[in-house]
């Protein structure tokens, strides 16, 4: 079984665990269809580097050099694909909440101010927000996102993530048994193509308690009219993610 593209560019990108990561190397090993996909992920990174160098070089004239730098070394990889599986989308979150911060940073920059309207248009984005995120903060949010446990929000509460993500290979028969709707796969396939393997990916448990206050406070900042209510305050609610088949 191919990997997808949010699969592959996880893997590029350094953001899936290391005995998944051993496995993608194994199937990219045999499957030419797969590496060709990478690369056309590498080569579309490659393009968007070498475009944002060059507004870095021209950032770089209005003083702006180590801002850049930072920017781009945490987060030029970050992308916007979804990735599928939870634990990914849960990391993708939190690196594009830091990457929107770095952009208000470049945004106030001459060369990259004429470029602000058009991205605004093509987006629909209306306000930005600074938030500060730091590398010990990432850190502790991708090791809690692997192993589980709590990340402090600061004055906007606390995140439990309750054991951690699985991954394992099944057979279509277990698949089937895991989860509550039908696995359907193709009826025709070209020739030189069928099923290889299925995984079962199970997510944590995310519990959330919030500073209800503090967060509708930064909600008002952002222009939001719908806010949580207030009796969550001091409580705890909690997503459970479903298993899924890749």
């Amino acid at each position: 079984m191919c990997y997808n593209e949010g699969i592959l560019q996880a893997y590029l990108d350094g953001e899936v665990s290391r005995w998944r990561a051993a496995r993608i190397d194994r199937h990219l090993a045999r499957c030419p269809r797969c590496r060709r996909l990478a690369a056309t992920l590498q080569e579309n990174e490659a393009s968007v580097t070498s475009c944002l160098e060059r507004y870095a070089a021209a950032a770089g004239a209005e003083g702006t050099p180590e801002a850049w730098r930072q920017f781009s070394s945490r987060f030029l990889t970050a992308s916007t694909n979804e990735k599928g599986a939870s634990g990914m989308r849960s990391k993708k979150l939190w690196a594009a909440v830091a990457a929107a911060a770095a952009l208000v940073v470049a945004f106030s920059f001459g060369p990259v101010r004429g470029l602000a309207g058009e991205f605004l248009n093509i987006f629909r984005v209306e306000r930005f927000q600074v938030i500060n995120i730091t590398r010990q903060d990432m850190a502790q949010i991708e090791r809690v996102l692997e192993r589980g446990g709590t990340i402090d929000l600061a004055s906007f509460g606390r995140v439990y993530v309750e054991g951690r993500e699985s991954e394992r290979t099944v057979t279509l028969a277990e698949a089937q048994q895991a989860v509550d709707f039908p696995v359907r796969l193709p009826s025709r396939l070209p020739a030189g193509y069928g099923l290889r393997e299925l995984h079962l990916v199970v997510p944590p448990e995310v519990s959330f308690s919030l500073q209800v206050e503090n967060v509708n406070a930064f909600l008002r900042s952002l222009g939001a009219t719908h806010l949580l209510p207030a009796d969550l305050e001091g409580r705890t609610f909690t997503i459970k993610g479903y298993p899924a088949i890749v």
